[in-house]
């Protein structure tokens, strides 16, 4: 959080965009003045905290910097988008949270930056931590140290005064200052990736899922959310980061359509390898947008959660294949679907038509090229995505 004078701007877009802005002016500077070859592509990634900034540094490069620099993607994991209603809910309109720090720290910063929370700590605090709550963020004690100080049940931390100005008074200072951080009200140009899990109880998922929704109605042409798992957000951290390297090698090249699995066949178990996998496939994406406008968002969103638990109706095997692959089609909703293999880049590479269901299938990739594909299932009322990796 850095050595600088007063609280760390916490979840502030301006300050998180212009400071990871001024390192890419600074970086191609740098080059410049070394003569080192630099390209204007930006790929990005930042989880949690980082999720948020990442999404006001697309939001800025966007609008302000689209001759210098040109954004690739943005992979945003685990972050809240929507300050003043999804993440505030969480924050305060239950009665427990697991990680105060991260409310306090935000308080603190909109203190410092708007001036407009409160005229005394008391007036948000308990008597027991108003006067010490400054002092646990003087930059010497830990997130994790303050959240073992601080009490985790909002009615013992925060005065009964403060929680009824967020529920009654949504001009209130603080209400305000998270409405001016919120992420959703712009549209994405480039291509966007929204990641998170279902066992985060940090960040909600819904921040993910709405924050996508939003983009769809605004317009935006290349976003995508999904969930990665049933981790926490302590351990989803990792699988976020691979995903995020498989993710700009083949924008940038170095790794086109994954071709290369070598790397993390060395790093990873075989279940995470098929899992990292499925992820980069985007078998889970929440990315039909008939089911919006037909108001089936909630179902949707809550048939793909329980989807990453349950059995699906359709499965391949062996998931990495050589010269033959089988797909099984069980009960399915509808009596015969297609059947489309398509490579990493959204290119189809083989098609079948009139699968019935209740049948087994060769599928024909013994001629395709090496790298991941997504097995995509459709019908009326099917639309399921498998993955598959030729070597």
């Amino acid at each position: 959080e850095g050595n600088g004078p007063g609280n760390h701007p916490y979840f502030h877009a301006k300050t998180e965009a212009s400071s990871c802005i001024d390192m890419l002016i600074a970086a191609k500077a740098l080059c410049s003045s070394n003569n080192v070859k630099y390209s204007n592509d930006v790929l990005l990634f930042g989880y949690s905290q980082g999720g948020h900034t990442v999404l006001s540094v697309q939001r800025e490069l966007e609008k302000n910097y689209k001759s210098q620099f040109k954004l690739k993607i943005n992979v945003a994991g685990g972050g809240p988008y929507l300050l003043s209603s999804v993440w505030e809910q969480q924050l305060f309109e239950h009665s427990y949270y697991k990680y105060p720090s991260y409310p306090v720290k935000m308080i603190e910063a909109y203190q410092e930056i708007y001036g407009n929370v409160y005229n005394k700590p008391k007036d948000v605090y308990n008597k027991k931590y108003a006067d010490n709550i400054l002092n646990l963020l003087n930059g010497s004690i830990s997130g994790p140290a303050i959240d073992s100080i601080l009490p985790h049940t909002v009615a013992d931390l925060y005065h009964p005064s403060f929680i009824n100005k967020l529920k009654y008074q949504p001009k209130c200072g603080f209400m305000q200052d998270l409405k001016a951080n919120d992420l959703t009200c712009w549209t994405p140009k480039a291509k966007l990736r929204l990641l998170y899990t279902i066992g985060d109880s940090a960040v909600n998922e819904m921040n993910s899922v709405f924050a996508a929704l939003k983009f769809w109605l605004n317009g935006a042409p290349d976003v995508l959310s999904y969930p990665t798992g049933n981790d926490s957000h302590e351990t989803a951290g990792i699988f976020f980061q691979v995903f995020a390297k498989l993710y700009f090698d083949c924008e940038s090249g170095i790794n086109p359509c994954l071709t290369s699995m070598f790397g993390l066949k060395s790093g990873f178990e075989s279940e995470e390898l098929s899992r990292i996998v499925s992820l980069v496939s985007e078998e889970n994406a929440v990315s039909n947008q008939e089911q919006y406008q037909s108001g089936a968002f909630n179902s949707y969103v809550e048939q793909k959660h329980t989807d990453i638990k349950t059995n699906s109706y359709i499965s391949i095997y062996p998931t990495t294949v050589s010269a033959s692959c089988t797909m099984s089609i069980g009960e399915i909703a509808d009596e015969k679907v297609q059947i489309e293999i398509v490579d990493a880049i959204g290119k189809q590479v083989a098609i079948i038509d009139d699968v019935y269901k209740n049948s087994i299938v060769q599928l024909p990739v013994k001629n395709i090229t090496k790298g991941v594909y997504k097995i995509v299932v459709k019908g009326e009322n099917t639309l399921e995505y498998k993955t598959v990796v030729k070597e």
